[in-house]
């Protein structure tokens, strides 16, 4: 562990000291337990933990960072505009507060011997993360049944259904050709499920398996019709606002006989992330309609 006192040489880099007040980069017990909120900062101070910037200590180069007192021990205080010229006239597409896009999207077949009566879940899709200090907004969140066909005793097909991509909203079922079998339905759900702050891996996208393993909490309560569907004018332009470090999920549960109906089902989720900074972008699109 170094000492305190700056570093001798090359005049960029900031003093080191130890503690608890120290730069989190020489202090790696600190660090490990540190939240990411901690390093980043939110709020009127924007922090740089990470290294500590000493108070009075100014780093070559812009941006120009340096603290504004003793209440403001790391970072940039809102009293200084040097970061938010740097963000303007020279690196908007790096701002702090910058819009960030995600999309994701993906296909599941759901083979008819998985199907039961009681339910079998598939996690279709997740974002994985929204990051701290941030706010996520999902604006879409469409899904479809790209295929569906009934399946016969001897496990051909029978009957292939059309017009489960939303344009029948209230669709709540497929109905068997034989009246003897019983028809297929299904529920939908979209969670949020926190995570680490300092990391750790997720587990792999959940099924074939039971509808009790659902995780997380719902950002929309479960439906079990078809009103998301593809078409935009049902899965689209919606503003459901999304806590930081969570990741959000789509999931499927199916619910049917044996061997009856064979599947192949997508869901896609996309919106965007937004850092909280000095100007206030994120609590705007945390609470002002734009659709």
């Amino acid at each position: 562990m170094l000492g305190p006192g700056p570093i001798v040489g090359y005049n960029a880099l900031p003093t080191i000291w130890t503690g608890t007040s120290g730069p989190l980069e020489y202090n790696f017990a600190a660090a490990v337990q540190t939240p990411d909120i901690q390093r980043m900062g939110v709020g009127r101070i924007v922090t740089y933990r990470q290294w500590g910037f000493e108070v009075g200590y100014l780093p070559p180069g812009p941006p120009q960072l340096w603290a504004r007192g003793p209440d403001q021990p790391w970072g940039l205080g809102n009293d200084s505009t040097e970061l938010d010229d740097y963000d303007q006239h020279q690196s908007p597409a790096d701002a702090s507060e910058v819009l960030r896009s995600w999309d994701v999207q993906r296909c599941v077949a759901i083979p008819a011997a998985t199907i039961v009566p009681t339910g079998v879940l598939f996690e279709l899709v997740r974002f994985d993360r929204v990051p701290s200090a941030a706010v996520a907004v999902l604006e879409n969140l469409p899904h479809i049944i790209e295929s569906a066909v009934a399946l016969d005793d001897a496990g051909q097909p029978q009957f292939v259904y059309s017009n489960l991509n939303g344009e029948e909203p209230c669709r709540t079922s497929l109905v068997h050709p034989n009246p003897l079998v019983a028809p297929l339905t299904w529920r939908w759900h979209v969670t949020a499920t926190e995570v680490s702050t300092t990391g750790g891996q997720l587990s792999p996208l959940a099924g074939p398996t039971v509808p009790a393993a659902i995780e997380g909490d719902d950002l929309v309560r479960p439906w079990a019709d078809l009103r998301y569907g593809t078409a935009v004018r049902w899965g689209g332009d919606w503003q459901i606002v999304v806590r930081p470090r969570v990741v959000v999920r789509y999931w499927v549960e199916f619910f049917g006989p044996t061997n009856r109906y064979e599947l192949r089902v997508g869901a896609r989720l996309s919106g965007y992330t937004q850092l909280g900074g000095r100007r206030g972008a994120a609590i705007d699109a945390a609470t002002t309609r734009t659709h």
